[in-house]
């Protein structure tokens, strides 16, 4: 049995300041570039633990939101650098593609539950009653 060789994934930064990551084929005398598999990779701001302690999350979604296509070709005067990622987002990347991350309705409905108790949690009374009242219809919001 031989073993698959998996592509080594590469960061590319666009002019346009998006980074992606995917496989990339550039061929000789071409001016553009082959993304096979391009995901956007997206920093988020985190809170930690409400103190304004603030640390970046990041997430990654298809470059090509519903696209058929697999491959994008990109003009070679879009892209400001190529890049190797570390292994733990070369490991993301494949294990996106893969849909190994994709969540059951339940595991979406808890976390869904849970950012809320926290949420009311740290409400006080006057806050909280006003957020049922308004969830139950008993107050609008002008």
């Amino acid at each position: 049995m031989t073993d698959k060789k998996i592509p080594q994934p590469r960061l590319v930064k666009l002019k346009t300041g998006e980074q992606l990551v995917a496989i990339v084929y550039i061929q000789k005398d071409s001016d553009f570039i082959r993304l096979q598999d391009p995901y956007k990779i997206e920093l988020h701001p985190y809170d930690l633990l409400g103190e304004y302690i603030m640390e970046e999350k990041m997430t990654i979604k298809p470059w090509m939101f519903k696209s058929k296509d697999k491959v994008f070709s990109v003009h070679k005067n879009h892209i400001i650098t190529l890049g190797v990622p570390t292994d733990d987002i070369s490991e993301y990347y494949h294990n996106m593609k893969s849909g190994a991350f994709k969540q059951n309705i339940d595991e979406i409905k808890k976390a869904r539950a849970a950012a809320f108790n926290k949420l009311l949690d740290q409400a006080n009374d006057e806050e909280y009653l006003d957020m049922r009242d308004y969830h139950e219809g008993k107050k609008t919001i002008h």
